[in-house]
């Protein structure tokens, strides 16, 4: 592998830039739908994805399917929540198979598609191709991802002709190098915890890849099944993936895997974190919710029925496909009922990585300690329930730490551990 360009600090604000606008955006949003389910509808070719517009988070972008048969068909689609039709919105007859916004504070959206990968930086009015079908055998794109580290370390996956690659570019998308990374990389998914770490949901195993070294380990292999979805909790060490009917849990620090059942008999289709503490997991009969220990299930569909495939997912919004229709809705009003009654202890820190100051709130009041990779105490500090506190590492050179809260004795979680990357 030849050595990687040297790159510039990664976006450190962006974690907290993210948070914010989660915040406020979703809020607006969640006024639009309402607590009950709003249905957009569908686009005109189906949904392979959707994201947010930056600039208002009432319009959805959806990514569609092309048609072989019609020259018209697939590319990218727009809806109001206000509206009553989708507006296309370019790519045409464009397969969009990975859809994806990495800088909420922008209008560049990224497209992988089957015709090459595409970047907009004007909210999908206009797009710009950056890969072609000829250039270094890029083809037929399946997954795309952006380094939340290094913003020049791009990796893209693609099958071209039914031979599955993944590709690494360390300058933005200039210059492409074939990895060794084998067969189908059919999602990409960066750790939030582990620079040059990516977990990919490779046919029927989940496995990380590491961008650095060229190197890739198979965490499970599950034979007879895909893995479909990864998604993972930024706060923590947690990464959730599924397959056909299965949920699994990886956990970065000790590397267990927990694998569960999905409820009843049906097919799952797409998996996502539900913050503060829950994951929720869209079936061929319903969507569900589970804690983080995958313990206790609770139907969340709210009386709609179809296929459920959950896109995107706040403390505040869930926008959910049942039946390939768009549906959307204020989660807390609506399934603030259904969620158990249990005493967790919540810790966050961010952002992640840093370079000086990390923010924490805790759900506890009560002691937090930080220690270094071998486990050896580096400081201490107090923290007050609900209350923001900002911490200064300026005293701690570059590595992994982690943040150790014990909690109250009738806490179920009886210690939590978060995870913080310095880079200086």
């Amino acid at each position: 592998m030849p050595k990687r360009v040297k790159s510039f600090k990664a976006n450190l604000i962006g974690f907290a830039v993210l948070f914010y606008w989660l915040v406020t955006s979703y809020n607006c949003i969640s006024y639009a739908c309402g607590p009950d389910w709003t249905n957009l509808g569908v686009p005109p070719w189906g949904i392979q994805n959707v994201v947010f517009s930056s600039d208002n988070p009432s319009i959805f972008i959806c990514g569609t399917s092309r048609n072989f048969q019609d020259p018209n068909s697939g590319g990218v689609y727009k809806r109001n929540t206000a509206d009553t039709t989708w507006e296309f919105s370019g790519l045409v007859y464009h397969s969009v198979t990975d859809l994806k916004r990495f800088d909420f504070n922008s209008q560049s959206l990224f497209a992988a598609t089957s015709e090459g990968l595409y970047r907009s930086d004007d909210d999908a009015l206009t797009w710009d191709l950056i890969t072609t079908l000829g250039s270094f055998g890029l083809r037929d794109q399946v997954s795309f991802a952006v380094s939340p580290y290094d913003s020049t370390e791009w990796l893209l996956g693609s099958m071209e002709l039914g031979n599955g690659r993944l590709y690494l570019s360390r300058n933005s998308g200039q210059d492409w190098e074939q990895t060794s990374f084998p067969n189908w990389p059919n999602e990409l998914t960066y750790s939030s915890q582990i620079e040059r770490a990516v977990y990919i949901a490779n046919g029927t195993a989940l496995c990380k890849y590491n961008t650095e070294t060229d190197t890739f380990e198979t965490l499970y292999q599950f034979w007879t099944q895909t893995v479909l979805t990864i998604d993972l909790d930024e706060s923590s060490q947690l990464v959730f993936f599924n397959s056909e009917d299965t949920l699994g849990r990886y956990d970065e620090l000790s590397g267990e895997i927990l694998l569960v059942p999905i409820p009843g008999d049906g097919y799952s289709y797409r998996v996502l974190f539900w913050p503060p503490d829950s994951v929720i997991i869209g079936t061929q009969d319903s969507l569900y919710a589970v804690d983080r220990e995958l313990e206790h299930w609770r139907s969340i569909s709210g009386g709609v029925t179809g296929a459920a495939r959950p896109w995107l997912c706040s403390q505040y919004l869930q926008v959910v496909s049942f039946s390939n229709q768009l549906h959307c809705r204020n989660q807390l009003a609506s399934a603030a009922d259904e969620r158990p009654a249990i005493q967790r202890l919540e810790f966050h820190a961010y952002p992640n990585p840093t370079n000086s100051f990390v923010t924490v709130v805790s759900s506890f009041s009560g002691n937090v300690t930080i220690h270094n990779v071998i486990g050896e105490i580096v400081f201490t500090f107090q923290i007050e329930r609900n209350m923001a506190k900002s911490i200064s590492l300026d005293q701690l050179s570059s590595g992994v730490y982690y943040f150790v809260q014990d909690s109250p004795e009738n806490v179920r979680t009886n210690r939590i551990t978060a995870p913080i990357t310095i880079i200086k």
